[in-house]
């Protein structure tokens, strides 16, 4: 028995339900009414993405990429198909914690003047 959830009326949206799938969520919409309402709901949100990106999906492709595609370089030198992929990391990140304000100051009158700097604490 199939599991009643949006993944699975996207699915029956999208006609990728087997026959037997299908049948059971055809039959769990005509026994609930909320279901009905949240087909309708998830099938309006589908339109509008992709009303959307409709453009972006509809452009061509520019023949500089076709060409990439088929290993064409336009006469430049050949294409090294054995190129070193380089794996480029984030320096780790420094802890909230580790970030130490100056002690507030008291003042008299105005104070509009910034502290000074932020140092890292030693520990």
């Amino acid at each position: 028995m199939q599991k009643h959830s949006d993944d699975t009326l996207v699915a029956y949206l999208d006609g990728e339900l087997d026959s037997a799938e299908r049948q059971h969520v055809e039959a769990w919409l005509v026994a609930d009414a909320a279901a009905r309402d949240r087909l309708a709901g998830l099938a309006q949100s589908a339109t509008l993405v992709r009303s959307a990106y409709a453009d972006i999906v509809n452009e061509a492709v520019p023949e500089r990429l076709i060409a990439a595609a088929r290993g064409e370089n336009g006469g430049a030198a050949p294409l090294s198909h054995d190129a070193e992929i380089l794996v480029l990391k984030r320096p780790p990140r420094t802890a909230v914690g580790a970030l130490a304000l100056p002690p507030p100051r008291a003042c008299s009158g105005s104070c509009s003047a910034a502290p000074a700097a932020i140092s890292r604490s030693a520990g």
